[in-house]
């Protein structure tokens, strides 16, 4: 009986496997497919079953616009081989029995649509599980848990592969580098049972004696080798008397890899040590093919808002010996949006070269250094010196005389970071951001909160679980990242700066024909604080604060402008009110010219995308084409709660292209924005004249009953919130509405 499912299991192979690399081309007088269904199929999806057959439908293009895609076609013979195919497939899930006809429930001269009845067969059930020759281990039980299948369970031999397969994996994981499982069947066709055993050959349990590790140059480069064997021997993490285990070893292989010291790298065991009856110790030969040691990169590139961005590096991954890196980084962007680069303002757009955060060029200049993993090759230390000028659109400028950052980076199925970053600086933001978000406009307090070199520090936490096929444009699997950061006088900050900022960022990819594919993307975030300087509670600093909108966000609204704004106007734009002896200042009624000064973020943040890619009927191998909705909201904390933000997302959808090309798909997105911006407080900053210093900020919002009173020729405001009752005016045009953006690289 054995003998016989196993002609039958080859039999299948034979028949299944060509279907994954065959279709048929239309030749001479053949039918067009337009669709293959399948009807029966309860126990699998009309997916599963449709890539396990040569007969497909046309191209959708071809289908629909009948010009552009690939034109398949109907052959008969080919369509019982697919019957074949299937009813094999379910023979070796465990179905006895199974029966498919082809038919044709649509032709004509030109074309056809194919399904395939399928009866699915009875199951044949597991009536005994077995596994010996594992008593005599120590680790049995770690080996045997959680496996697959358990009695009852249906016959699938893919499945009693996997068992096998893990079984064998877990002892050489436990000490049995010469462990083998064999796979044991015996069915009862009439009563659709089956007795499934494994025979199990642990072999000796060893360990780890001597490790030879020979170094060679790769051809060409010189004969002087650069990186001694008893450096290498440091970083292994694995020692003489160790356990022996295939994971370790596989580690062992990655983590030299990571080094880019290596263009080859080969751990084995010496064959020869296996074969000792009396010593329980095996040998282990690490082969190594050093590469380059020293290395530089350069690179140039454009975007709306960067501007013209440029960047070098120069690393050497052997610094004073023992695999240790260092790297030094300058970059530069926003070159042309002012000093010292204003001759070429060309480069910028002009939003950008009138923006007050956005004047001047953007830098960053830093060293990395990195030590050779520690403990085991699961941590990886590091630490990098920097001076940065870094700003956000129409939102914040980021000046940082110093700054270092020290990391642990934690290996492992989901890799870790660690954190401790101090640096100097200060941030700086227009007054209406702090009288905005704050309630706090007079300049003192602004000053001390936003405009004075102070003391940042912050310890922090992040893991990336990626599972994704490739990474520029995958097409399945996900990538999910995570990120806790805190700051407070206990970790060293100052006073002023006190925050605890959580957030995650998910992304899936689901793999459909055709190549195209489906993306599901979840961002979310909040950010809590208890500082009450100067009477300010939650005071956040302007770049840890939640932002959303732009190429990679909700792409209907421009950078960092979903959520809050605040409004700005200039002398002449408000009017003076007098009325039962008070002042008042309001904006006029025409506010036409009143455009958002700057976005404040919000406490919490929450984005929501979906987007279709799929190849252009046109030029397939070189464009892809795309449909997506986004969806977000920024919102604080006392203003709207997370269940009514939930009610009030933005959804702006959109149709983009991108053009595949050696550094990225370049990316061309549309997006269909919305009517109108959200409403906010109006303010009115006061520049003063010879006689004045000014720099006071008065709110000017319609209807505010915040008294202005004039003392010594100077004008203070009455303290008190500034109502957000502007609201702006409406973009009734459908070509107004529309949001281009374009960027190197997929979305998410």
């Amino acid at each position: 009986m054995r003998w016989r499912l196993a002609w039958v299991a080859l039999a299948s192979c034979l028949c299944v496997a060509p279907a994954q690399a065959q279709q048929v081309l239309c030749e001479g007088g053949l039918r067009e497919v337009n669709s293959v269904d399948f009807r029966g199929n309860a126990t699998y999806r009309d997916d599963q079953l449709s890539v396990l057959i040569v007969t497909t439908p046309s191209t959708w293009a071809r289908r629909f616009l009948k010009v552009f895609g690939t034109r398949l076609c109907y052959d008969s013979t080919v369509v019982v081989q697919d019957a074949r195919r299937l009813a094999f497939y379910y023979l070796e899930r465990g179905f006895r029995g199974t029966r498919v006809k082809p038919e044709l429930v649509k032709q004509d001269a030109k074309s056809v649509e194919v399904r395939f009845d399928i009866e699915e067969g009875r199951p044949l059930l597991i009536d005994s599980l077995s596994v010996n020759g594992l008593d005599d281990i120590q680790v049995r039980e770690r080996v045997l848990r959680g496996l697959p299948l358990k009695l009852g369970d249906r016959m699938d031999r893919a499945l009693l592969d996997a068992m096998r397969d893990s079984i064998t994996r877990r002892l050489r994981n436990t000490g049995y580098p010469t462990a083998e499982v064999l796979r044991n069947i015996d069915t009862d066709t009439a009563a659709l049972r089956a007795k499934v055993w494994f025979e199990a050959a642990p072999g000796p349990r060893m360990k780890i004696g001597s490790i030879t590790i020979n170094v060679e140059k790769a051809r060409g480069t010189g004969d002087a080798i650069g990186v001694h064997p008893s450096r290498v021997r440091e970083t292994l993490g694995i020692d003489s008397g160790a356990v022996f285990s295939q994971r370790d070893l596989e580690g062992v292989k990655r983590g030299l890899y990571l080094t880019e010291a290596f263009q080859h790298v080969d751990v084995s065991v010496d064959s020869a040590s296996l074969v000792d009856d009396v010593d329980s110790l095996l040998t282990l030969n690490v082969n190594l093919v050093e590469g380059e040691l020293h290395g530089a990169r350069a690179a140039i590139g454009w975007g709306n808002y960067d501007c013209l961005r440029i960047q070098g590096n120069i690393a050497t991954v052997n610094f004073l010996g023992g695999l240790r890196r260092v790297d030094v980084t300058g970059r530069l962007s926003r070159i042309g949006a002012g000093d010292p680069f204003k001759f070429v303002d060309a480069l910028c757009p002009e939003s950008v070269r009138e923006d007050f955060f956005s004047g001047g060029t953007n830098y960053y200049a830093g060293a990395t250094y990195t030590q050779p993993p520690l403990f085991g090759r699961r941590a990886f230390p590091s630490l990098t010196l920097y001076s940065e000028r870094r700003s956000e659109f129409r939102t914040y400028r980021k000046s940082t005389p110093f700054g270092a950052l020290g990391s642990l980076q934690l290996g492992g199925r989901i890799p870790v970071s660690l954190s401790y970053q101090m640096e100097y600086g200060k941030t700086e933001a227009q007054p209406a951001y702090f009288c905005g978000v704050f309630n706090v406009c007079d300049r003192e307090t602004i000053d001390i909160l936003g405009n004075t070199n102070r003391r940042t520090a912050t310890v922090g936490w992040s893991a990336v679980r990626s599972t994704a096929n490739d990474i520029g444009d995958p097409s399945r699997g996900s990538v999910m990242r995570f990120e806790l950061r805190h700051a407070s006088p206990t970790v060293g900050s100052d006073t002023v700066v006190q925050f605890t900022r959580a957030s995650m960022d998910g992304a899936w990819y689901i793999g459909l024909p055709s190549d195209a594919r489906l993306v599901i993307r979840f961002r979310g975030g909040t950010v809590l604080s208890d500082n009450r300087l100067a009477g300010v509670q939650r005071f956040v600093p302007p770049q840890e604060r939640m932002y959303a909108g732009g190429p990679t966000s909700v792409r209907g609204f421009g950078p960092n402008e979903l959520g809050p704004l605040v409004y700005r106007v200039g002398p002449g734009r408000f009017a003076t009110l007098d009325s039962a002896g008070s002042t008042y200042y309001r904006t006029s009624p025409d506010s036409s010219r009143i455009r958002p000064d700057q976005p404040t973020g919000g406490d919490n943040v929450v984005v929501l995308n979906a987007e279709f890619r799929f190849r252009s009927p046109v030029y397939p191998e070189l464009l892809q084409l795309a449909a997506f909705a986004d969806a977000g909201e920024v919102w604080n904390r006392n203003s709207l709660s997370s269940r009514s933000a939930f009610t009030q997302l933005k959804v702006t959808p959109g149709v983009g292209v991108r053009v595949f090309s050696p550094i990225g798909p370049l990316r061309v997105d549309i997006a269909y924005g919305p009517r109108t911006l959200p409403g906010g407080p109006v303010y009115y900053i006061d520049q003063g004249d010879l006689t004045r210093r000014g720099g006071e900020v008065f709110c000017v919002s319609p209807g505010n009953t915040l008294a202005v009173t004039e003392t010594a020729g100077d004008f203070t405001q009455a303290a008190g919130s500034c109502p957000s009752t502007f609201e702006p005016r409406s973009q009734r045009g459908f070509f107004q509405r529309l949001r281009f953006n374009f960027s190197i690289g997929q979305a998410f």
